[in-house]
């Protein structure tokens, strides 16, 4: 529900790529008869767990970019946000007088910050491939959160089946079906209690 907030068996392709496998379609219950969600409104304590989740599993490698921290009033309070913002230190747009830029504690109109200074910086950390924004994710993928759901939970297909032959994985590298080539960085986001 935090994605769908923030973004309001595999075949062989061309030139030997593995196809991503095509994730199940779920009814989800924001969705139904509402495909907009315009009259219905969210689980906001989900929404709220879904906030924790990414602050705690994906916002080291994946940014959301143009989001404030404003953005959660919908499920957090006044006081929540500033006492969220103010755990990160942020460099002032406007710089001080003699031109060398400030630092201060963030407030609810800063963006949330970015896990690495550019796209260069996040692929040399993460074995060559830049996590992508969140923010276009549900959009920006065929599937939407089907796709997520898929892929957040497709690391278990390894218990019941073996890689396929035509697919290699390296050290610090994950197979899962329902990504395009099989193979990611991302190592197994969710676990029993998290």
């Amino acid at each position: 529900q935090f994605l769908y907030f923030i973004g309001s068996g595999t075949a062989m392709g061309g030139g030997g790529v593995p196809k991503a496998a095509h994730p199940t379609h779920r009814e989800w219950y924001w969705e139904k008869d509402d495909p907009m969600t315009v009259f219905k409104g969210l689980d906001w304590p989900a929404v709220r767990r879904g906030r924790q989740v990414y602050t705690e599993v994906f916002a080291p490698c994946h940014a959301l970019s143009n989001f404030t921290f404003n953005h959660f009033q919908g499920f957090m309070t006044r006081e929540e946000i500033k006492e969220l913002a103010a755990q990160y230190d942020v460099v002032d747009a406007r710089p001080q007088p003699d031109g060398t830029p400030e630092e201060r504690k963030g407030k609810g109109t800063d963006y949330l910050p970015a896990p690495y200074p550019n796209q260069e910086a996040a692929a040399f950390a993460n074995n060559g491939a830049a996590p992508p924004d969140l923010r276009w994710i549900l959009r920006g993928r065929e599937g939407g959160a089907d796709y997520v759901f898929a892929l957040l939970t497709g690391y278990k297909w390894s218990e019941y089946m073996e890689v396929p032959p035509y697919v290699t994985v390296k050290p610090g590298q994950f197979w899962n079906p329902y990504f395009k080539g099989g193979v990611l960085a991302m190592p197994p986001p969710l676990s029993d209690g998290l």
